[in-house]
């Protein structure tokens, strides 16, 4: 497949996408660019650079819904839950259980 080239609306094309399907693609673009504000960057920039005491507050808060749903898990006959290493997500075990 020939690598995708930049068409007259900035958007990158395939010369395999016939014209038509190209209109669903220019509408995405042309809404990204309407969502698009001048003062996001700064925002970010704020968010990144700024006090980061809610940001903890909300990791604390997380690491403790992990370690309580992943206890309650492991309580559970025939159910067993790793800890998580870098997420606040549970991914239980349950084959035991379904025997």
């Amino acid at each position: 497949m020939a690598p995708p080239r930049l068409g007259d609306d900035g958007l990158a094309h395939r010369p395999c996408l016939q014209s038509g399907a190209r209109a669903p693609v220019r509408a995405l673009g042309d809404q990204y660019r309407l969502l698009r504000r001048a003062d996001q960057p700064v925002a970010a920039l704020e968010a990144i650079q700024g006090p980061q005491d809610d940001a903890e507050a909300m990791r604390r808060s997380f690491l403790e819904r992990r370690d309580l749903i992943v206890g309650l898990l492991n309580r559970v006959p025939g159910v067993t839950c790793r800890m998580p290493g870098g997420a606040f997500y549970a991914w239980p075990n349950v084959t035991k259980r379904a025997e």
